[in-house]
């Protein structure tokens, strides 16, 4: 059964195929690089299939699914469909919704906490199937509607319930296929129905970041997103002069759920590790469109200088080597009251994103400490900054990456930065109510104290 927004005010097949055109179109105009991962003639044989397949009435998450399916072929990360959140949330506090949320650990699929009240179904479960159709094959329909080059697991975690919503539908109950140990099973167990204030999508109100003391002064500083708030900068300023003021020398910074935002507030945190010349970025492409000079000369969203001389200095259609006169970028941090000299270690994870993995590159790139975790879901050469448009008939909203990016070191189309030591989720920490890469790195300094003395 679907929900009643997928139900209500159909498209007519005109406008559903005007809206397939207008993203289709948007797609071959704005995108830097759009054959990175797909040939055209591919892309092409989709968007006719995908068109030809609109020939009757289609409700609006219907004709999501299949406009989301087109972008996503790409497999850029940043050229997307918006997924339906805010229609999943409003769904999400009438209608009931997979009742369990849970993990990935290498592909497998793992309960983390349980609202079904099956004891089946207990953190650290492995779910098999869900409804007849395999982990293998949820993952790939997810990659349909939202991916990159390689499955984004983390991230198919974190949004899994809205997920399902849109490519599944809303059934009323949900059929579980379990293993735990040598055991196997099928549990039954009705759509779950949340309170307003129990569920959120993505991040949780109030966790966009923190900075928290451990055991034995070692600080945690989590940073969800670097999406520009007016709270950022002071916090940043507040948490390094705290360590500064306890005398802090082991710094944890978490970055693992951390999907992205602007590269310019990874690069303020960059200027609290290091008052020293830093490699920034290795390669800068943009295309330029009359729908980007546009969106700059508003001057709210896109400020950021140097693209902009770039955009309004360069005609609609060029594809300009940004750093075509400079070569390599390096910056010189701005002056800090507190920069931390001691030992850092940052934790990432394949949900570790566009705006966070350029941050993982910035600080593996200059040595400023020491990776801990998986590598990033984004490669090191990426297709980013994206151009957002509505679709004039269904309102669904889209955005196309104008501009291609190259780190500065381990430089590749199709992985991430490395982790100087890769520690993976295990079941057991999972089950346990354990966090397995925060254990192992604070194992890390406790050995590295023990070396020294």
């Amino acid at each position: 059964m679907l929900p009643l927004t997928a139900q209500a005010r159909p498209l007519s097949p005109a406008d559903a195929r005007a809206d397939l055109a207008y993203l289709h179109d948007k797609i071959l105009a704005q995108d830097s690089n759009p054959w990175l991962y797909i040939p055209q003639d591919r892309f092409e044989a989709l968007y006719r299939k995908t068109r030809a397949g609109l020939n009757r009435p289609v409700g609006r998450i219907e004709f999501y699914r299949r406009a989301a399916a087109l972008a996503a072929a790409l497999r850029d990360g940043h050229t997307l469909v918006d997924p339906l959140i805010d229609d999943f949330q409003a769904y999400a506090v009438r209608g009931g919704v997979f009742p369990a949320e849970v993990s990935f650990v290498e592909g497998r699929l793992y309960v983390t906490t349980n609202a079904s009240g099956d004891p089946h179904l207990a953190p650290g479960s492995e779910i098999t199937a869900i409804n007849g159709a395999s982990v293998a094959q949820i993952v790939e329909a997810y990659r349909g509607i939202i991916n990159d080059v390689h499955p984004v697991y983390d991230i198919y975690a974190r949004l899994f319930r809205e997920l399902y919503w849109m490519r599944f539908g809303a059934p009323e109950r949900f059929v579980i296929r379990w293993r735990h140990g040598h055991q196997t099973g099928t549990a039954h167990v009705p759509a779950h129905v949340f309170a307003a204030d129990q569920f959120h999508s993505y991040n949780a109100p109030g966790s966009t970041y923190g900075l928290r003391m451990l055991p034995h002064n070692v600080a945690l500083l989590t940073i969800n997103s670097f999406t520009p708030s007016d709270g950022f900068s002071p916090f940043m300023a507040k948490s390094f002069a705290t360590l500064d003021e306890n005398h802090v020398n082991d710094l944890i910074i978490d970055i693992r759920r951390n999907g992205g935002g602007s590269g310019r507030l990874a690069q303020e945190v960059i200027s609290y590790l290091t008052d020293k010349p830093y490699k920034l970025i290795g390669a800068f492409y943009v295309k330029v469109t009359d729908d980007l000079k546009a969106l700059y000369a508003e001057a709210t969203t896109h400020t950021d200088e140097d693209t902009r001389k770039i955009v309004m200095t360069n005609p609609a259609g060029a594809l300009v080597d940004g750093l075509k006169d400079s070569g390599p970028v390096v910056v010189t941090p701005p002056y800090r009251d507190h920069v931390f000299h001691g030992h850092v270690y940052l934790l990432t994870a394949n949900n570790t994103f566009s705006a966070a993995a350029m941050f993982t590159a910035y600080f593996k790139c200059n040595g400023l400490g020491t990776v801990v975790g998986q590598p990033p879901g984004q490669s090191t050469n990426f297709v980013a900054d994206a151009v957002p448009f509505t679709m004039p008939h269904s309102g669904l909203r889209f955005t196309v990456s104008f501009s291609e990016i190259h780190m500065p070191c381990e430089q590749s189309y199709y992985h991430g930065i490395s982790p100087d030591i890769r520690v993976e989720p295990s079941t057991a920490s999972i089950a346990a109510g354990r966090d397995s890469v925060l254990d192992a790195t604070r194992k890390l300094i406790a050995e590295r104290r023990r070396a020294v003395r």
